[in-house]
């Protein structure tokens, strides 16, 4: 990816026809960047006619708000650090990498994690540990030995990726304040569940945000931000990559801008009719369960949206911080069992066939395809997963059961466990 030179709220002039304008209007026509794309591109609102368009970097003339060619001294710049899991990991790294001077890292207390429920150390404290940085595992950020350590350090910014909600006795330590990476494009998505909620509602594109932590939640003025197109096959594995790896890129873009005292932008000056607040709730187990009586088109979504990160992200057994929650999933009752099974479905395909005289959820092999029956069309199931196994296609899965592929799923979810939550 290219980091952006201009950045999102800028005032900026674009070339009238690269922008939409007709060749008859003025040259330039003046534009608001609402956000830069990971493909080089900026997403710009056109002042004159209040209309949106996607513009070229060399179609744009305004002076960058820094010159990036003559970055600030990294190695002045005391960092802290705030993470946890698998979202946080690059950008930890890009921050060493870079020459930051990451003064300590603070992160969630080790807690049992896998199949064994091993008591395991989060993926962010393994690295710092591996690099000699100091680790802190505090349980109350309010606590005064917590808060006068950070104090001592003096550290000049403070950086939190995929982490708790700081107190403002915290935030309010670092000189330059505290930024946050968020795997959104706010004020679109704030909360718990923003790569989930995208893809989930159809949405096709996402993004990360850097913003200076205030009181509010995901609230702050922002600093900058990216966006990633969500493509029609793209799962929230896929996404959550995508977006980690950006994330490090503009956590070191959003340091260097605070450091040639690049003010940040309220929330409220990007609101227009592409950009609405909205709100990414905390998801339980509960609300992974498959919604087979609606279209083929949003249970795609659907599982998409719910698909595991490999390798599983830290604490399983917590809400997710940035990604899905829980694999998506349905209750299978197969025509020879008396019993149901609980199986997580991780990959399906569309096909466009309507689904005929099969029921919602209804599960048969047809044609060497595993299907499953939707409001309107079929739904071919390509990885799966049943409790206690692996990940397997669907032909393995029919291999399995000796050919025998035929029962219905529960279309009911109402009566499942509610107070269940996994990442």
């Amino acid at each position: 990816m290219k980091v952006p030179r201009y950045c999102v709220g800028q005032l900026v002039n674009v070339v009238g026809h690269c922008a939409g304008e007709p060749f008859n209007n003025d040259f330039f026509v003046q534009c608001r960047i609402l956000c830069p794309a990971d493909d080089g591109t900026y997403f710009v609102r056109v002042l004159k006619s209040d209309g949106y368009s996607i513009v070229d970097e060399d179609s744009i003339s305004a002076y960058p708000l820094y010159d990036q060619e003559k970055p600030a001294d990294r190695k002045r710049i005391r960092v802290v650090f705030f993470g946890n899991g698998l979202f946080a990991l690059p950008t930890l790294k890009k921050l060493v990498e870079q020459g930051y001077d990451v003064a300590a890292v603070v992160t969630m207390e080790d807690k049992p994690c896998g199949r064994g429920n091993k008591v395991s150390p989060s993926p962010v404290k393994t690295y710092a540990e591996s690099q000699g940085i100091i680790v802190y595992q505090p349980r109350n950020l309010d606590s005064d030995d917590f808060l006068q350590a950070i104090r001592d350090m003096n550290p000049t910014v403070g950086v939190v990726v995929e982490y708790r909600i700081l107190p403002q006795s915290l935030f309010k330590i670092p000189k330059w304040g505290v930024i946050n990476l968020h795997s959104s494009l706010l004020p679109v998505y704030r909360g718990a569940s923003t790569i989930t909620s995208a893809i989930k509602d159809g949405k096709g594109i996402t993004g990360v945000t850097t913003f200076l932590i205030n009181s509010g939640l995901d609230k702050g003025n922002i600093i900058n931000n990216l966006a990633t197109y969500i493509g029609d096959n793209d799962s929230a594995e896929d996404i959550h990559i995508q977006l980690r790896t950006n994330g490090a890129v503009m956590v070191d873009d959003a340091i260097q801008r605070i450091a040639h005292s690049c003010n940040g932008i309220p929330q409220s000056d990007l609101i227009c009719d592409f950009i609405q607040p909205s709100h990414a709730p905390k998801l339980f187990r509960k609300d992974a369960y498959i919604p087979w009586c609606d279209s083929a088109y949003r249970v795609h979504n659907f599982i998409r949206a719910h698909s595991s990160v490999i390798g599983g992200q830290y604490y399983p057994k917590t809400p997710a911080i940035a990604g899905s929650v829980s694999t998506a999933w349905t209750s299978l009752k197969m025509i020879d069992s008396d019993s149901a099974t609980d199986v997580k479905i991780h990959k399906v395909s569309k096909t466009g066939i309507p689904r005929g005289y099969h029921a919602p959820g209804e599960w048969f092999w047809q044609d060497g395809s595993l299907m499953v029956a939707c409001q309107d069309n079929l739904l071919s199931v390509d990885i799966l997963q049943l409790p206690g196994k692996k990940r397997m296609t669907a032909k393995e899965y029919h291999n399995g059961f000796r050919g025998v592929c035929k029962g219905f799923c529960d279309i009911s979810p109402d009566d499942k466990d509610e107070t269940t939550s996994e990442k």
